[in-house]
């Protein structure tokens, strides 16, 4: 797992065409995820012909998180926003990123 800096560790991701939303910020303090006292979180996802799935992905301010996505379509990913930080990759069926 590699550090990414910005209190923000994530595994390349993100689908052929498909775009990665995570909401951070903005939200009703009754709709926060219930593990915000949590430093580090882990978030799963799976990249479908559909798209992926959540397509939102919520935590709160200041945790480290950790998205595994299970891949069910083949392509090209990247993790949109964070280009510099985790390159595009080829992904096949089957592969966890």
């Amino acid at each position: 797992m590699e550090n990414f800096g910005m209190s923000l560790i994530l595994p390349r991701a993100v689908a052929a065409g498909a775009l990665l939303l995570i909401t951070v910020g903005c939200i009703p303090q009754s709709d926060l995820p219930s593990d915000c006292d949590a430093s580090e979180v882990n978030r799963p996802a799976t990249l479908t012909d559909a798209g992926l799935n959540p397509d939102a992905i919520e935590v709160c301010a200041g945790q480290q998180v950790t998205i595994a996505i299970d891949v069910e379509r083949a392509g090209e990913l990247h993790l949109h926003g964070y280009d510099d930080q985790v390159p595009e990759q080829q992904v096949s069926v089957g592969d966890q990123v």
